[in-house]
């Protein structure tokens, strides 16, 4: 790669961990090939900027840098006489909206990764509650509002549009490339309106992680925790009742405990990044909780118990047994995105409301046949491209650039 190149991440997070942890396989490998990689926090260029959370910047690898701009004309300063190679990790509301004006001013080859292989994370309105009726429905008609002028932005060349679109998803890249709005501009040259300029099919996250892994031990029951009280949920339900929190846990443990003496073996809460209600810890204080060690549980666990998080897919690719937890507690949109996912993996389901006595054949039973359902999932959504890694196809492209 030639000098004047550099490789960036575009974010107004100031959680560089976890921004670099989304996808460390590919974003590592790149700073190690090119000796730096940065992370651009664009937090200032944000309309409505109220974050004056300090960087956390610690732990990360000497080759990935960091560059947040006072302001455009410091982005477009830092750019001048460089081609950035950027992958976008940017929202499409309005508070973004000045972000991408200021990326029009800048030479850029923009990439979009979707490697994850999970479900969208869809709106859901609750017609029979008012409040979460209101919070939904507010969330709805702003997001659409949002993405419809994004949209209007981008056809006007306003806002540049995605030079690379990779997804581990074989719908939607098929759907994509056969779409009237590709034919369209196969036929007539000329039109270029469709946001993304290329669209490439690539291996998943979850496969990128486990490309070699071999040693696979059944130790643990393993619950992934999904942030009960998480923003996502709160932003279209309103807050949630302590009381409400509470009994869920108090669930929950109850559960985990009856499995743990079915089937003799401990259990690890794999707690979520972002979850620091001290409720979980309070009432989940019999069993081992950690952080930041999800993968290395999931490995090492006889049965991986969730609602709904992108990390089972490394259990769906390990054939690990896998329980997909349920309850009225979870509200409306947790509860929607848990059948989707129970749904679409085919996974064993089980309802927490229920009390009863865990019967081991049964679960064994149900866990053992669910498993047949793994492999359609794994085809389309997680391996779709054959034995080559997506961080390979990724940085082969980015080579020729």
């Amino acid at each position: 790669m030639s000098q004047n190149k550099i490789i960036g991440i575009l974010t107004t997070s100031e959680d560089y961990k976890s921004v670099i942890k989304l996808n460390s396989t590919i974003y590592n490998k790149l700073a190690k090939k090119y000796g730096k990689l940065y992370i651009i926090n664009l937090n200032n260029l944000l309309l409505f900027n109220q974050n004056k959370k300090k960087d956390r910047s610690s732990n990360l690898n000497s080759d990935i840098k960091i560059f947040k701009p006072k302001n455009s004309l410091e982005l477009v300063s830092f750019c001048k006489n460089k081609k950035l190679i950027a992958f976008n990790g940017l929202g499409k509301d309005i508070n973004t909206f000045k972000i991408h004006y200021a990326l029009s001013k800048v030479d850029m080859v923009q990439i979009l990764l979707m490697n994850i292989g999970y479900l969208s994370n869809e709106i859901i309105i609750n017609v029979n509650n008012i409040s979460n009726f209101t919070s939904s429905l507010y969330f709805k008609l702003n997001r659409k509002i949002s993405r419809f002028l994004f949209r209007i932005a981008t056809l006007l060349n306003i806002f540049p549009k995605i030079d690379y679109y990779f997804d581990s998803s074989y719908p939607i890249i098929n759907n994509l490339n056969n779409s009237l709005i590709k034919k369209i501009e196969r036929k007539f040259k000329f039109l270029k309106i469709s946001y993304f300029k290329k669209a490439k099919l690539i291996n998943s996250r979850s496969f990128d992680d486990l490309y070699n892994f071999s040693k696979n031990y059944n130790k643990y029951l393993v619950f992934v925790d999904s942030f009960f009280d998480h923003p996502d949920r709160v932003l279209r339900e309103g807050n949630i009742n302590k009381k409400v929190v509470i009994d869920y846990y108090n669930k929950l443990s109850f559960f985990l405990s009856k499995l743990s003496k079915l089937y003799k073996k401990k259990v690890v809460i794999c707690i979520h990044p972002k979850n620091t209600n001290p409720l979980i810890k309070k009432h989940l204080s019999k069993f081992s909780i950690v952080k930041h060690r999800t993968s290395e549980m999931i490995k090492n666990s006889h049965i991986v118990i969730f609602h709904e998080s992108s990390a089972a897919l490394d259990a769906v690719l390990l054939k690990k047994n896998i329980i997909n937890l349920q309850s009225k507690l979870l509200g409306n949109y947790l509860s929607k995105r848990s059948l989707m996912y129970s749904h679409e993996l085919g996974v064993f389901t089980y309802d927490l409301d229920k009390d009863e006595n865990l019967i081991k054949k049964y679960f064994d039973k149900n866990l053992k046949k669910s498993k047949k359902n793994y492999y359609k999932y794994i085809n389309e959504y997680l391996n779709p491209d054959g034995k080559q890694p997506g961080f390979v196809k990724i940085m082969n492209i980015i080579n020729k650039i």
